[in-house]
């Protein structure tokens, strides 16, 4: 189901404003006829996930909304006071729909899930726990926090790629142009003198040749494995498939276990924290787990904490998970303060993902330096091969 916000008219011409569920916009259209309007205009809800823009408006909807429910409003009340102060005609609509969500007997959970590429998939597993234990007001500052905490990382990543990705930009584009126009004056220079050009040199001039004959075809074939892996990855055969082969790749395996474990114990953490039952909190702690190979290893836990097994016990006994989880969350357990444990451990391998990505973001530089210097120390090597091959001949 898409997200529709809709100009329509009543029978009395008066025109409303609204948005609504729909799996297109001819489905809106009907409904909305349905309920005796006639519609002037329906739009689909634009809040995009790559958007900076809109995943700070999502961090800012959480932090006032939490501000407000500590203040004494209700939730509705709340949604409206800040629908009415918005001025992103995207985010207020999406406010104006939670709000009507909510009128109509929906939990803030799953008005917040009908909205997954703006709040992102974690934050309603954790707004269901609040519900539940009737904590959501200590929930929504740590939701406020962790995506805060996300997004400036993001951003900072996103600034250290930037040299890089000029730099191999510039440096991709140095190349077409050695190949496509000036290795072919050297290839025209033998062709003149009827002589074939060094191995090196021809091997270089067919290269140019075929960028300059179908290098129009190269946005076409990125861009059909670009859409195309993403059509496959939609497939949860496919994914789950992927997500086992990354597992095999060292730095990969680290760099995703760290950060499902980041988010499993602070999910954990905070939902027992908050008074939610463990199996409970277990089940839905294992919801936020984005690889599909831990999501499997991690299934029995509950099934084992039921049969009464602690919960450091099953992560002590898999090889797959680091000495440091199990070992911790035995001393917490034995101190009775597993929660606390549990979100001082997720802190910890928050540290390690972004410690363990930044030396690779600051490893990438070089090699991009080393590769494209290789590169073009190649296409330098076989000009002066063809230069002095030209020199022979003429002497």
């Amino acid at each position: 189901m898409a997200h529709y916000e809709y100009l329509a008219r009543d029978k009395k011409g008066a025109k409303l404003k609204g948005a609504m569920d729909a799996s297109s916009v001819e489905d809106a259209s009907r409904k909305l006829a349905a309920k005796g309007l006639y519609p002037v205009s329906i739009k689909p809800v634009k809040a995009r996930q790559g958007s900076s823009g809109a995943k700070e408006s999502a961090i800012t909807i959480f932090e006032d909304l939490g501000g407000l429910l500590a203040s004494g409003v209700t939730v509705d009340r709340g949604l409206g006071l800040m629908a009415a102060g918005e001025t992103v005609k995207g985010i207020k609509t999406v406010l104006l729909d939670m709000l009507e969500r909510v009128q109509k007997g929906q939990t803030l959970s799953e008005s917040v899930s009908a909205y997954p590429d703006l709040f992102g998939e974690l934050a309603p597993h954790l707004l269901r726990a609040g519900e539940s234990s009737g904590k959501i007001g200590l929930i929504l500052p740590w939701i406020t926090d962790y995506l805060r905490e996300l997004h400036n990382f993001r951003k900072r990543l996103i600034s250290s790629l930037i040299y890089p990705a000029i730099l191999l930009g510039m440096s991709a584009v140095s190349v077409v142009v050695l190949l496509v126009y000036v290795m072919p004056k050297f290839g025209q220079i033998f062709h003149d003198m009827n002589q074939e050009p060094p191995a090196i040199t021809k091997f270089l001039l067919a290269t140019g040749q075929a960028l300059s004959d179908w290098g129009f075809v190269l946005p076409i074939i990125f861009a059909g494995i670009y859409w195309g892996g993403k059509a496959l990855l939609k497939d949860p055969r496919v994914q789950s498939r992927l997500d086992r082969l990354w597992m095999r790749l060292p730095v990969a395996r680290n760099l995703i276990l760290h950060s499902d474990l980041n988010r499993f114990c602070s999910t954990l953490g905070i939902m027992l924290q908050s008074g939610v039952p463990m199996l409970t909190s277990i089940r839905l702690a294992e919801n936020v787990l984005g690889n599909a190979s831990i999501r499997e290893r991690v299934a029995p836990l509950a099934r084992e904490v039921k049969s009464g097994r602690p919960v450091s016990e099953f992560f002590r006994k898999d090889d797959l998970f680091p000495p440091r989880l199990g070992s911790m969350m035995h001393i917490a357990e034995e101190q009775g303060r597993l929660a606390e444990g549990l979100i001082k451990l997720g802190e910890h391998y928050r540290g390690e993902f972004q410690q363990s990505l930044g030396r690779i973001v600051t490893m990438a530089e070089p090699m991009v330096i080393i590769v494209t210097g290789m590169i073009i120390g190649l296409l330098v090597i076989s000009m002066f091969t063809a230069i002095f091959g030209v020199n022979e001949i003429g002497t």
